[in-house]
């Protein structure tokens, strides 16, 4: 949440300055938690690894 210019860095990057964008800074770290933790939960319970590069694929794909 520090460094806005390195959010493109990561997957989450785009969601996040959508996040800010739309809702006060405090709510969008909240926000931010809770994708992360429920990530974190589905990668354990699931057992399978998170593989970003994959995931923005088929996220071009769905539009």
């Amino acid at each position: 949440m520090m460094r806005p210019h390195l959010w493109t860095n990561f997957s989450f990057g785009n969601w996040l300055a959508g996040a800010v964008g739309r809702m006060p800074r405090n709510k969008a770290a909240i926000a931010l938690a809770n994708k992360l933790a429920r990530t974190a939960w589905s990668i354990l319970r699931h057992g399978t690894s998170f593989d970003a590069a994959r995931n923005k694929d088929m996220t071009m794909e769905a539009v």
